[in-house]
């Protein structure tokens, strides 16, 4: 299964100004393309996906193959090539891998952990049960008086983690406490690790979002790299501390 990402600059691209068919030829396109940027299809098979009349499905083509004389990337502009069995979506590799490289960094850290958390089953390697040695009746006894000597008391924590805050009804899913496990675990590995007075105020924050937009919020923020939880797209306020992303969430509260 593939996926396309959908950059916001589709919008101001001259691809924009093209006719109604010719942009959604051009967006089931970068959805067909497989990882190397090939979409295999006849033009038929084409125009159905896309929806498009035959007629307008073959102009969108011509449209595709042709240069671009306002292409920004300093080439002649053809979007698409003709290749065995379809067409090559030009430049599909340049935008699929597209991230700075703190994302990339952040993304790689994140992978590690999650490899290291996921659970592979038990790892249990039973012996032969015949060769553990009998033991004597003074033995069993010994051992029943040792599970009676109670053991020595835990000591005493220092107030409350963050990985013991209580999770909302609200917010109380699988996914939300995964992300959230996450979302502490990306804050611990770029040595900014979160208090739970700033935990109690994420979740607040959180709850009044809804599960599924906080989910988003936080997966957007892992990804850049932010220390604080800001709404996708704002970038200007995800590069800020966490001085700043913790007022910034306590004067949300306050609104």
């Amino acid at each position: 299964m593939t996926f396309v990402k959908l950059y916001a600059t589709i919008l101001r691209s001259s691809i924009w100004l093209e006719s109604q068919p010719t942009r959604l030829v051009w967006i089931a396109m970068l959805a067909m393309a497989d990882e190397a940027g090939v979409v295999e299809a006849s033009v038929g098979g084409l125009a159905h996906t896309a929806n498009v009349p035959l007629d307008d499905c073959r102009e969108a083509l011509r449209v595709l193959l042709s240069p671009d004389p306002d292409s920004r990337d300093g080439t002649t502009g053809e979007r698409i090539e003709k290749v065995d069995g379809g067409w090559l979506v030009l430049n599909h590799a340049v935008y699929r891998d597209k991230r700075t490289r703190r994302q990339i960094q952040t993304a790689e850290r994140t992978r590690r952990w999650r490899e290291r958390t996921r659970v592979t089953g038990d790892d249990v390697t039973l012996g032969d049960v015949t060769s553990h040695p009998v033991r004597t009746d003074a033995e069993a006894y010994t051992d029943t008086e040792k599970k009676k000597t109670p053991p020595n008391p835990p000591a005493k924590r220092r107030g409350k983690r963050v990985e013991d805050l209580p999770i909302p009804d609200p917010l109380d899913t699988e996914g939300f406490r995964t992300m959230w496990a996450e979302w502490i675990e990306h804050r611990r590995l770029i040595k900014s690790p979160m208090t739970a007075l700033a935990g109690k105020r994420v979740l607040a924050k959180c709850e009044s979002i809804g599960e599924a937009e906080a989910r988003r919020w936080m997966d957007n923020a892992i990804e850049k790299g932010w220390r604080g939880l800001y709404p996708p797209g704002d970038d200007e306020q995800g590069s800020g501390t966490t001085a700043d992303a913790d007022e910034a969430i306590k004067a949300m509260l306050e609104d």
